[in-house]
């Protein structure tokens, strides 16, 4: 089964929406969306689907307004990031990011020659790990406490994949080993990293679980301004 399935219908147009997704995989596709709304999730009748355990079956919806296009949750389980910001509807433009699950929505043609996209400056992650004194930074500045090595390895993981959700196993095996690791480990060991970045177990802006998945750390917070 292909991970990505378009089922878009009617004519292009001229004022359609160029769509590339990327899977967590780096496997991509870029479609063109000309019709009034298109349905985004990992139901078989999705316009766009998605076959990720971290995609809700009916997860996010595009639609054409008035002076363009915006994006709608519709009630998913892992929300629906824009540029970094968790938000439940927003207009979108060409150049805008999409986070749905463990995939990228790149509105408008992203670069096609691997997997990598460029991200512009000002959509740079701002949390970044510092090696040297095993602490989790937001630009200059430094977040909560000195990490154990086990805590900073798991942020470390989460701070390469960029925002990116990193499913549980592929964690466990890098912390602790292919053979040498449990679930209530791991949720322990996410517990006590929570408490020394500061990060309210109760409604988590930082690391983020999603159920059943794994784990993701949000880069694009920006904790400057609380400092």
């Amino acid at each position: 089964m292909r991970p990505i399935a378009a089922q878009f219908s009617g004519v292009l147009g001229g004022d359609g929406m160029d769509v590339t997704i990327i899977l967590a995989s780096g496997e991509r596709e870029t479609l063109t969306v000309d019709g009034p709304r298109a349905t985004i999730g990992r139901r078989e009748d999705c316009d766009i689907r998605i076959d990720s355990k971290a995609v809700s079956r009916m997860h996010a919806e595009l639609a054409r307004v008035d002076d363009g296009w915006e994006i709608r949750d519709l009630g998913s389980l892992n929300g629906l990031q824009i540029n970094g910001r968790l938000v439940e509807h927003t207009p979108i433009i060409e150049g805008d990011e999409v986070i749905i699950g463990d995939a990228r929505l790149i509105l408008g043609l992203a670069v096609a020659s691997d997997s990598t996209i460029i991200i512009p400056a000002s959509k740079r992650p701002l949390m970044w790990m510092d090696p040297d004194n095993r602490r989790l930074r937001c630009g200059d500045i430094t977040v909560g406490e000195r990490l154990a090595p086990r805590e900073y390895m798991l942020l470390k993981i989460l701070a390469d994949a960029e925002g990116h959700v990193v499913e549980r196993r592929t964690i466990e095996e890098a912390v602790w080993g292919a053979d040498a690791y449990d679930d209530n480990a791991l949720h322990q060991l996410v517990r006590r990293t929570r408490e020394k970045i500061r990060d309210d177990a109760s409604a988590p802006r930082l690391l983020i679980t999603l159920p059943g998945v794994g784990y993701r750390l949000d880069v694009m917070v920006d904790l400057r301004a609380q400092a």
